[in-house]
């Protein structure tokens, strides 16, 4: 009898190249696999050259053309609000029908351009002295 004998029985090769054979790598059944592989720890990310690639002009040029973009998309998008109906005090008290706005006559006869100005100082100027 072989000592791997029980590893030949495991099922179908489809399950064992799916699942893999149990207890080959390790005897713990309990311990996780840590996703870290030498192939993995060995791979660096590539950096950046630290040089730009595209030049500024070329980079304002595109930011404003998304820009307006999407300033067209969101116009098309988003309808625009209905006009509010605006009703003012004046509208609804003095447009009314039937009504007439006529000025009152004077009451007395005077010219502010001729007249002379009527002050708190001209009128009590006698009680002061």
């Amino acid at each position: 009898m072989r000592t791997t004998s029980s590893l030949d029985n495991t099922g179908s090769t489809s399950d064992i190249h799916k699942n893999g054979h149990r207890d080959i790598l390790t005897t713990d059944l309990t311990s996780r696999f840590h996703g870290v592989s030498t192939q993995k720890s060995a791979f660096t990310s590539p950096r950046g050259t630290g040089v730009r690639e595209k030049g500024l002009r070329a980079e304002l040029l595109k930011k404003d053309l998304i820009k307006s973009i999407s300033e067209q998309v969101h116009a098309q998008l988003t309808p625009q609000p209905p006009a509010p109906e605006l009703s003012s005090v004046t509208k609804t008290d003095y447009k009314v029908k039937g009504f007439r706005g006529v000025r009152p006559s004077p009451s007395t006869d005077r010219d502010y351009r001729t007249d002379e100005a009527i002050t708190f100082w001209k009128e009590n100027f006698e009680k002061i002295q």
